[in-house]
């Protein structure tokens, strides 16, 4: 989709409005019933949200399947358009739970009016869901800690070392999950790798100063950071260069980074060897894989898995152009065209 294309989109969701394809009969005449589907969805500013999201609605537009969109940033408003949108006459709710607890309401409460519920990226804690489609975050942190293992191993040539977290909001599943991955593979598989410090971060601006604090308390003893997610990863960038603590890959004193996601900064900075490395999610396949789910469960009839997965993989500025990773898709760069 073209930029332009973006910006009109940004705008569609960001007004919470709706968008749907009218579907008629070309003998008859007559309007013929589609799928209704509410969406939940994140805030916009995000670019692997947007793009899933993107995903989703170009899928659904496909397949003439009617979406209410509704767009909030915090958990409160949140509750408040579900609360509307049952009001409505949709066939089934889509939701990206802000926490985790508080969407179990949400959930309980489609439950008692019998709409079918789905969830995407992140889970509910609680209530019947038809089905979550997602990455499997807690693989992701496991595979997180072997590869920041693996660089630490390169580093100092043993696995041994100081490592940092820096994560978002832990009500978001996806995050509390990458990190128990992280923590627990790191802990039983590589013991002398100690991770010296994990903090939340709910900003950009907020993991800066996070990342900041770390290298003037642990200096060059500091071998890398990981970062839970990369709307976070390029703060930790600037923290080391606004440190002057930058040394190239290779280097003794380098402090590595490594990050989740593959935001289009955080990739360029991966080909530019200022980033180690990400693990990547692809968001375009995420939002897809919902829409197959979605039409496979309403429209064919038939059961559906209560988990999908979508595979992650990691990107670094070794095997970047790799036949692998280009048939596995970085999302971001797709995105930016």
């Amino acid at each position: 989709m073209k930029k332009s294309m973006l910006f009109v989109l940004l705008i569609a969701i960001s007004l919470g409005g709706c968008f749907f394809r009218d579907s008629v009969n070309e003998e008859s005449g007559v309007g013929e019933k589609k799928a209704v589907i509410g969406l939940l969805a994140s805030e916009t500013s995000n670019e692997f949200m947007l793009a899933m999201q993107q995903a989703f609605l170009s899928r659904v537009e496909e397949l003439e399947i009617e979406v209410v969109i509704k767009v909030s940033s915090n958990v409160e408003t949140q509750l408040n358009q579900a609360n509307v949108l049952m009001t409505q006459e949709i066939d089934a709710l889509v939701i990206w739970p802000f926490d985790g607890d508080a969407v179990v309401s949400i959930v309980e409460t489609a439950n008692e009016k019998q709409i079918p519920v789905f969830t995407y990226d992140t889970y509910a804690n609680g209530g019947d869901v038809v089905s979550m489609i997602s990455t499997d975050n807690f693989s992701l942190g496991s595979t997180a800690a072997r590869a920041l293992a693996d660089m630490v191993y390169e580093k100092n040539g043993e696995y041994k070392g100081n490592v940092a977290i820096v994560c978002g909001s832990l009500t978001l599943t996806s995050h509390l999950e990458r990190v128990n991955g992280f923590k627990k593979t790191m802990s039983e598989e590589y013991p002398n790798i100690r991770i010296v410090a994990s903090q939340q971060a709910k900003s950009p601006e907020k993991a800066l100063n996070v990342a900041a604090d770390w290298l003037g308390l642990y200096g060059t003893d500091l071998d890398g950071i990981y970062s839970v997610s990369d709307y976070l990863t390029m703060a930790v960038l600037q923290a080391i260069e606004a440190m002057e603590q930058t040394e190239p890959i290779g280097s003794p004193h380098h402090i590595i980074i490594l990050g989740t996601d593959a935001f289009p900064d955080v990739v360029t900075s991966i080909r530019d060897k200022k980033i180690d490395g990400t693990v990547a999610q692809n968001a375009t396949e995420i939002g897809a894989e919902v829409v197959r789910v979605l039409y496979e469960y309403l429209v064919n009839g038939n059961a559906v898995e209560p988990i999908y997965y979508v595979p992650c993989m990691l990107i670094t500025p070794f095997n970047i152009n790799s036949d692998e990773v280009q048939e596995y898709g970085i999302w971001s760069e797709a995105y930016q065209k």
